[in-house]
């Protein structure tokens, strides 16, 4: 049975000196994931370990994939003499916890973004964005995992504008912007946009071409 936490005015001041202080979690303006965590500080007992299970990369570590940010570690440690037992997905969390739990559409989805990331061919790129695109629930560790597919795999990155390839990707990403990691949306946004200027480049000459032929002619 979940046990909501109350917002109260204590709480808020906590979070807004933790965000004047720009210690972690958060970015920007916005003090949610500060008060999420000052809240957890205020309601969890001592001694009791903390189960945190998030795709928000505010609380991973910048150094260490798959850990818990150092600061958030130490300082929970130091005030609750206990341990953060941190999950990036709930299909990890159920395979530690709850091993028979069978979480088969979770599962599939990320058998599916690795073969992409090892696809091929173009003719596996687009039978695999096919079977991706009948999804629509994609965690921001999946939607990074898609990107990351996308920027590292040329059989991905070669037909990034083919519209069932370019549709799906630019799917992950609108709405999300400001959750995914953003050295992978930048590299990806880029990708994008040579790939536009090169086609255009190559429209552009052969247009060109074939004026000059048109020119040549006799009549």
């Amino acid at each position: 049975m979940a046990n909501p936490i109350s917002t109260t005015a204590d709480l808020l001041d906590k979070a807004r000196t933790r965000h004047d202080l720009r210690n972690p979690p958060g970015k920007g303006d916005s003090l949610g994931d500060a008060l999420n965590w000052e809240a957890l500080l205020a309601a969890v007992r001592k001694k009791a370990d903390l189960v945190f299970v998030t795709d928000d990369g505010d609380y991973a570590s910048p150094l260490r994939e798959g850990d818990f940010h150092p600061f958030l570690v130490d300082e929970w440690q130091r005030l609750k003499s206990s341990a953060v037992v941190f999950y990036r997905r709930l299909s990890h969390f159920f395979a530690a916890r709850f091993p028979d739990i069978s979480l088969t559409r979770d599962a599939e989805k990320d058998r599916l973004i690795q073969s992409l990331a090892q696809s091929g061919s173009f003719a596996e790129t687009h039978s695999l964005i096919n079977q991706l695109s009948g999804y629509v629930d994609y965690s921001i560790a999946q939607r990074n995992d898609l990107l990351r597919a996308a920027t590292s795999n040329n059989q991905v990155g070669w037909i990034i504008l083919d519209d069932d390839v370019h549709d799906f990707l630019q799917s992950i990403v609108r709405g999300y912007e400001a959750r995914l990691d953003q050295n992978l949306l930048h590299e990806f946004q880029t990708m994008v946009q040579e790939a536009v200027e090169t086609r255009e480049s190559q429209r552009a000459r052969a247009e060109k071409a074939e004026q000059e032929d048109d020119d040549g002619l006799p009549f």
